[in-house]
């Protein structure tokens, strides 16, 4: 069971507060484990954390416990600067998957991040917003016979997400000016290769070559689904 960590936990469970959060350590030392909640959330992941804040604003409001074996991210040096993501890999806030022997490059298994945090991935994030193809959201919604699955199903989900800010901070968009000597270079390689040139990565094929954005919250910091 990982060592405990200090988190910002309410006193008790009560009409105005019904989430409470804590590491799995906490949830055992501090009795939770003998509490009685409406729901229990295991793991405070991206999934987690929607569905406990889905629960909090639903009526009557349930008691629920959120339960993550990561540390609370929320002034971890990794989170302060964007690029310090890179950090994170293979770090003790990284689940450090492996995916299945890949047939088309050597049958060699590859790295897959995922944040061992509140907030899952999105807590060592590279600030960056980016939708998946249409393709392969319709690809799942018929598979799953289901199309809330599909692209246009999840849209609404998508755009709420990009509309979605912390009241107190200031949204503004706006550039650095700075001239990266080998972006255009770059651009003329891929084209080559038979890419296309997109002007909205967030269309519903956004295969292609386009400069990224990049999502900041205050003086640089990358935001996660934890704190947003």
């Amino acid at each position: 069971m990982p060592e405990a960590q200090t988190y910002c936990v309410p006193d008790q469970i009560n009409s105005r507060n019904p989430i409470l959060v804590c590491s799995a350590a906490q949830a055992s030392s501090n009795g939770f484990c003998d509490g009685v909640f409406d729901y229990i959330i295991v793991g405070g992941g991206i999934a987690g954390c929607m569905l406990a804040s889905l629960l909090l604003k639903s009526k009557p409001s349930p008691s629920a416990l959120l339960i993550e074996a990561g540390p609370d991210m929320s002034n971890h040096p990794l989170t302060q600067a964007p690029l310090a993501c890179f950090a994170a890999h293979g770090s003790d806030i990284d689940l450090n998957y492996k995916t299945v022997p890949q047939a088309h490059l050597d049958n060699r298994l590859l790295y897959e991040a995922g944040g061992k945090a509140f907030g899952g991935g999105s807590a060592t994030n590279y600030a960056t917003w980016t939708r998946g193809s249409k393709f392969d959201y319709d690809r799942r919604g018929g598979l799953l016979g289901d199309s809330r699955w599909s692209y246009n199903g999840l849209l609404h989900y998508f755009e709420k997400i990009e509309r979605d800010y912390i009241s107190t901070v200031a949204v503004s968009e706006s550039s650095s000016s700075r001239k990266y000597p080998l972006r255009d270079q770059v651009l003329k390689a891929w084209l080559g290769l038979g890419l296309d040139k997109i002007a909205n990565a967030n269309s519903d094929d956004p295969i292609g070559c386009q400069r990224n954005g990049r999502e900041l919250e205050g003086w640089g910091k990358a935001a996660d689904e934890h704190s947003v």
